[in-house]
């Protein structure tokens, strides 16, 4: 389309073309949403004051609540579950280096600026939860592999 264009109280005019362009299907399949080429720290957008506060409260918010082991009693009832191996560890210190809040406010923090969270869940010799240990979004890695079946999963590697 293509337009004349005056400017008011002058004798200037004004001439261009306006092209509606839409992507091809080619050129939108090779977009992806993340891509590890692309140049992104996390700590970059916490530079922002209203996305390091939109951050900081919904964080806050969630480490605050409640983390409840449950277990379905012989009724078929929910029940509080206080004897569950894992409840310590989510309730009070999930490892040495952090306290409960501090690790669930860095866990929901990274959830929201990079969309994963990791934690190692480290476990003694009968398989009981000893420890979640926080793992930056940026040293885990995900491959495919095809297990013996010829099923397609994701592994994480740190």
């Amino acid at each position: 389309m293509k337009k004349n264009m005056k400017f008011p109280f002058t004798n200037w005019h004004l001439n261009f073309t306006k092209e509606n362009r839409s992507a091809s299907k080619e050129e939108i399949s090779h977009v992806s949403a993340w891509s590890p080429d692309l140049y992104y720290r996390r700590d970059r957008p916490m530079l922002l004051s209203t996305v390091y506060r939109c951050v900081d409260l919904i964080s806050d918010s969630v480490a605050m609540l409640p983390f409840e082991t449950y277990k379905i009693d012989n009724e078929g009832f929910k029940v509080q579950y206080k004897s569950h191996p894992a409840y310590n560890v989510l309730n009070f210190e999930p490892n040495s280096d952090m306290t409960r809040f501090t690790f669930f406010k860095t866990m929901i923090a990274s959830m929201l600026l990079t969309g994963n969270a990791y934690a190692y869940i480290e476990r003694d010799d009968k398989l009981r939860v000893v420890e979640l240990i926080y793992i930056p979004t940026s040293h885990v890695g995900i491959e495919w592999i095809i297990d013996s079946q010829g099923i397609s999963r994701k592994r994480y590697r740190s």
